[in-house]
């Protein structure tokens, strides 16, 4: 009998075995592989119904056997091949033993991967019915996930006790076991731990780090809370880190020296020493010491020199974020980050007291290293327009007009369905507010000129409209810069001498076009723009602070517009920055070699390039901690106004870390 080769099992092989052996499948193969041998020693006579062996007798004559087997059944003719043909069955019995031997070692290096080879057992279809097991890693891991998205995301815990959620949960994965409040809760807590060491020891390894403060209020005045932002340059990853480390609940009164204890309390619970603190950033609003018209303690320690002691009444409005319904949302406004609303008194006689704010700061930060919101100053350059009596008719022609639509709903509808957008109602408490609603209502203004003609409206005249345009074209700037140094990806503090260069460049040639409506307040604008940033630019000036003119000098794109005054108050601010380890002759000798040490993923070994990364870290505006206070707003708007002081540091600080998680 010839031997059979290797064949391949199919479907057709699979149910025939099934149907004619009744056999397991681990049987099943080799059956089918032994009878299609024996296929090859008979013939079945259907009419029959037997069939006739066909082993030849003689290999001379070719004669065959001829012996009548009952029926097709693969049994009898091997019965009758083990009692008539001897060598015959001991061929057959040799290929089964074969066939073994090489299902054997498919068996071993297939590991039965093919599905429609896999017949489940019922304990294998019992198991995978079978809830997982609270210490199994799948259950742990499900769990773990679901903690960091309710934890890290605007959802109360109480999701989990969701009817429709258990659900979904259930649709998903079966065999998970969705946990309560309690588990779920446990849980975030230790993700929250876990997130705090990690920061911690990313804390530990810079070298300086500088922070961002202010105090921010929940709507309806139900509660204060003072947040905090770190910013540094971590020296293993070279890159420039920003983390939200505190939403502290803070009651009143908010005196300077409260403020204070508050923040040292905060750098305490973070282990972050004295002589790390490289510079406390804060605004010039006022909401940072403020304190509901509280009275400011002027005694901080024995530090204290005598000129605070003139000061008797220091009173600081605090202002709230406002809700404007009119007002547009962030989500609105197409590639802009919510940002919350800054706080910004508009007192004309107290908005423009600069030196007055400074002093404030000065009182609550005694002993460290203080830099004032650039976005918070220019904005008060921007509002001087609000003084000029030649633009004060349009202006308030223009805000009525955008009011008195937004507030009718019968006019918001035409104005959307002709045009697809609304109009932005400014707010005195937002940033370049006043540019963002001339900017709308000049887009659409065909749409708001056709609803005031339908309504029998009174519109802005022709020449109101032209005004409009110069007032866009004066403010354009600042609100593109006021958004650039807003950024906490890459770094601003080295953007702000180019951009008051840039700034005094647009005004003075807003002056020269003696045609334009607004050339008196662009007039009025640089003469305060100088005056206020005076600190920035002038070495010479009482309050000149030469970090400015230091990050300035260490970005390679603008280090050559600085004065020689400039850069040699530039050289001596990084020398003492330096100390003690041992300083370079100027901050020049640094990067001339090599522009690449400005650049955070690359390598930098000097203790000098360090330094310069320090200095490039700080943020040039307060708008890391608005944003941390528009998330903390988020957290508690809604049903959610209830959120516990510590459940929402917690919430807040992990939506704001999520690459620790």
């Amino acid at each position: 009998m010839e031997a059979v080769d290797e064949i391949t099992i199919d479907n057709r092989c699979y149910q025939m075995s099934r149907d004619i052996f009744g056999h397991s499948f681990s049987q099943q193969l080799l059956i089918v592989v032994v009878a299609e041998a024996l296929e090859m020693a008979r013939k079945f006579d259907e009419k029959e119904g037997h069939s006739v062996c066909l082993v030849k007798l003689n290999s001379e004559d070719e004669s065959l056997c001829g012996k009548t087997i009952k029926g097709k059944f693969s049994t009898n003719l091997k019965f009758h091949l083990r009692k008539c043909h001897t060598e015959e069955y001991k061929q057959l019995e040799e290929e089964e033993k074969k066939q073994k031997e090489k299902q054997k070692q498919k068996v071993k290096k297939k590991k039965c991967t093919s599905s429609s080879l896999i017949q489940k057992s019922l304990i294998d279809i019992e198991q995978h019915k079978r809830k997982y097991e609270e210490e199994s890693a799948k259950q742990k891991s499900i769990t773990h996930k679901l903690a960091i998205f309710i934890g890290s995301s605007n959802v109360a815990i109480s999701l989990v006790e969701n009817t429709e959620f258990r659900k979904l949960i259930s649709e998903l994965n079966s065999r998970y076991q969705t946990p309560g409040r309690s588990k779920i809760g446990k849980e975030i807590d230790q993700i929250y731990s876990k997130l705090k060491h990690d920061i911690t020891e990313s804390l530990n390894l810079a070298e300086k780090i500088s922070f961002c403060v202010d105090v921010w209020s929940k709507k309806g005045m139900s509660a204060s809370f003072l947040g905090l932002t770190a910013h540094y340059y971590h020296r293993e990853k070279k890159v420039k880190c920003n983390e939200a480390i505190a939403v502290r609940r803070f009651e009143s009164p908010h005196t300077a020296d409260r403020v204070s204890q508050l923040v040292d309390t905060i750098l305490e619970e973070w282990h972050i020493p004295y002589y790390k603190v490289f510079r406390i950033l804060t605004d010039n609003g006022s909401n940072m010491l403020a304190a509901f018209k509280q009275d400011v303690q002027l005694h901080k320690n024995d530090e204290m020199t005598d000129e605070t002691d003139d000061i008797s009444d220091l009173q600081i409005i605090d202002t709230p974020g406002i809700t404007n319904d009119n007002m547009q949302t962030d989500d609105e406004i197409e590639g802009e980050e919510p940002v919350a609303e800054y706080t910004l008194q508009v007192d004309e006689n107290q908005s423009g007291n600069y030196v007055e704010c400074e002093m404030q700061h000065e009182i609550a930060f005694a002993g460290y290293q203080h830099v004032s919101c650039f976005v918070h100053t220019l904005q008060l350059v921007v509002h001087t327009y609000d003084k000029s009596l030649h633009l004060k008719t349009t202006m308030g022609k223009a805000h009525k007009l955008v009011n008195k639509i937004n507030k009718s709903v019968k006019a918001t509808e035409k104005l959307i369905k002709m045009s697809r957008k609304k109009l932005v109602s400014a707010c005195p408490t937002r940033w370049s507010s006043t540019f963002l609603m001339i900017s709308r209502l000049l887009e659409i203004k065909a749409s708001v000129v056709s609803v005031c003609e339908e309504l029998g409206w009174e519109c802005l005249s022709s020449y109101q409209w032209k005004q409009l345009e110069s007032v866009e074209n004066l403010l354009k700037p600042f609100a593109q810069y006021t958004t650039l140094t807003s950024g906490e990806d890459n770094t601003t503090i080295s953007l702000v001498i180019p951009i008051l260069l840039e700034l005094q460049m647009h005004l003075d040639d807003e002056i020269a076009n003696k045609s334009t409506p607004t050339m008196n307040v662009a007039k009025k604008m640089l003469e305060d723009l100088k005056e206020r940033f005076l600190y920035v630019t002038n070495p010479d000036d009482t309050k000149f602070d030469p970090i400015f003119v230091t990050a300035t000098f260490l970005n390679p794109a603008y280090k050559e517009i600085l004065e020689d005054t400039q850069i040699q108050a530039a050289e001596e601010c990084f020398k003492k920055l330096c100390t003690p380890s041992k300083p370079p002759e100027s901050p020049r000798q640094l990067l001339e070699d090599d522009d690449a040490t400005y650049v955070s993923d690359v390598e930098v070994d000097e203790p000098q390039a360090t330094v310069a990364c320090d200095v490039l870290c700080i943020p040039a505006s307060t708008a890391p901690i608005e944003r941390v206070f528009s998330t903390s707003g988020e957290s508690t708007s809604g049903k959610r106004n209830r959120l516990t002081d510590s459940n929402l540091e917690r919430e807040v600080l992990l939506r704001k870390n999520k690459e620790y998680l």
